[in-house]
C-alpha cells in the first residue's frame, strides 16, 4: 500500500517544468539554425518560381500591374498630392513595402499549417517557419526594387541623398511584419477560419495604407494615432520623404511606428511560445 500522506501535493520546484520565451534566446537559436531557415527559403523560393516562364520576374510585373491598376484608377478617386514626383514611382515606393508585409503576413500566417509534414518530424523551434516566410517576402521585394529602377530611369528622376533612411526604415516594416505573422500563423492553427479571412483583411489594409494616397492627407491630429495603429502608414511615409523629397523622417510618427513594432513583435514572439506547445496535438 502506498502512503498518501507522504505524496507531496506538487513536484517539487526542481522538477516542474518551466516554459522559458526569451526573444534573445530565440534570436540565438535562429541564427544557430540559420542553415534551417535558409534552405525553408530556398525551397518556398524555388517552389513559387518553378516552371513558369517568366520566373523572379513576376516579383516585378505583379507590382507593376497594380501601378497600372492606381494610375488609371484611383489616382482620379484619391487625388493624391505627389509634391511634384510621378504618380507611378510615388505609390510605387508605397507598394513596395506593402507588398512585403502582405506577402509575410500570407505565407508567414499559412506557414505552420503548410509545414505539417515537417512539424512532427524536425526538432526545431515553430518560429523558424513564420520567419522564413518573412525572409522570403523580403527577397521578393529586393527583387521588385528593379521595377523601381526602370521607373527612376524612365521618369529620369533621382533618388535624393537622404536615402540612407531607408535601412531603418525598413527595419521597423520588418518588425512589425515578422510580430504579426507570428501572432497570425499560431492563431491559423487553432482557427481555421484565419485562412478565408486573411485575403479579404490584405485586401482592406491595402487601401487603408497609404499606398494610392499621402499621409498628408489625413488631419494632423490623426496621423499619430494613424501611426500608432498602423506603422506601415508611417514606414511609407518616410520612405516618400527619404527617396523622392530629400526629407528625413517624421520622428513623431516615426517613433509611434517603432514602438507599435516593437510591441508588436516581443508580444507576438511570446504569444506564439505561449500557444507552441499544443501545435503537435491539433496538426
Amino acid at each position: 500500500m502506498i502512503d498518501t500522506a507522504t505524496i507531496p501535493p506538487s513536484p517539487p520546484a526542481g522538477l516542474r517544468y518551466r516554459y522559458n520565451a526569451h526573444l534573445w534566446s530565440a534570436l540565438q537559436t535562429l541564427v544557430r539554425r540559420r542553415e534551417l531557415v535558409a534552405s525553408l527559403v530556398r525551397r518556398d523560393f524555388t517552389a513559387r518560381y518553378k516552371q513558369t516562364v517568366l520566373g523572379v520576374a513576376w516579383a516585378v510585373l505583379q507590382p507593376l500591374a497594380m501601378i497600372l491598376v492606381l494610375a488609371v484608377f484611383i489616382q482620379r478617386v484619391a487625388k493624391a498630392d505627389t509634391h511634384a514626383a510621378p504618380y507611378a514611382l510615388w505609390s510605387y515606393m508605397g507598394l513596395v513595402p506593402w507588398t512585403f508585409f502582405g506577402s509575410a503576413l500570407n505565407n508567414g500566417g499559412m506557414s505552420l499549417v503548410n509545414n505539417q509534414p515537417l512539424l512532427n518530424k524536425v526538432h526545431c523551434p515553430r518560429e523558424i517557419f513564420p520567419t522564413a516566410a518573412t525572409l522570403l517576402a523580403g527577397v521578393d521585394a529586393l527583387f521588385s526594387m528593379t521595377g523601381l529602377v526602370v521607373l527612376f530611369a524612365l521618369y529620369g528622376f533621382v533618388p535624393r541623398g537622404t536615402v540612407y533612411w531607408v535601412p531603418l526604415l525598413m527595419l521597423v516594416q520588418v518588425a512589425f511584419a515578422l510580430g504579426a505573422s507570428l501572432v497570425v500563423s499560431i492563431i491559423t492553427v487553432y482557427v481555421r477560419d484565419v485562412r478565408n479571412m486573411l485575403p479579404i483583411v490584405l485586401q482592406l489594409g491595402l487601401f487603408a495604407s497609404p499606398v494610392a494616397w499621402g499621409l498628408d492627407q489625413l488631419p494632423h491630429r490623426y496621423r499619430l494615432i494613424y501611426c500608432f495603429c498602423n506603422p506601415g502608414g508611417a514606414v511609407i511615409d518616410g520612405l516618400r520623404r527619404a527617396v523622392l523629397y530629400g526629407l528625413g523622417p517624421d520622428w513623431a510618427e516615426l517613433g509611434a511606428a517603432m514602438a507599435t513594432s516593437a510591441v508588436i513583435l516581443v508580444l507576438g514572439f511570446r504569444f506564439f511560445k505561449r500557444f507552441e506547445l499544443g501545435i503537435a496535438d491539433i496538426i
